[in-house]
């Protein structure tokens, strides 16, 4: 079976050296085109996969922070009842201005803590991205 490959190639090479240097270049110019095809293909569809992981990414990463708001809404609701609920019990003045300051509070918190809540559960995905 070696004896067979050693004669291709040496076949192979002997009739590389007959040829001028037009048709090597011919040849080599087609090897070239052929290897760049090939490439581009796997690079075509690398770059399709990669595309659908950050679409999956994104969407994944959309609902967590959809549902990281929804939950940090309905706390922010329940902290504020208590808050009303606290200052009735213990005949406190009930003060706006506290109010905007939870408020802002659960903003920061929103836009902190679930961005990086759902960056951190979904970057996974992008282990991978080729």
């Amino acid at each position: 079976m070696k004896t067979d490959q050693t004669n291709e190639l040496t076949t192979g090479l002997y009739d590389l050296r007959n040829k001028n240097v037009n048709e090597l270049a011919e040849i080599i110019k087609a090897h070239k085109e052929s290897k760049q095809k090939s490439l581009s293909k796997i690079d075509k569809a690398n770059e399709i996969e990669n595309i659908k992981q950050m679409k999956k990414f994104a969407e994944s990463q959309g609902e967590c922070f959809n549902m990281c708001r929804m939950n940090l809404q309905e706390r922010f609701k329940k902290d504020l009842q208590q808050y009303k609920n606290l200052n009735n019990n213990n005949n406190l003045n009930f003060d706006e201005n506290n109010v905007i300051n939870l408020e802002k509070k659960y903003s920061n918190l929103e836009q902190e803590l679930c961005f990086d809540a759902c960056s951190k559960k979904y970057k996974y995905l992008f282990n991978e991205v080729v």
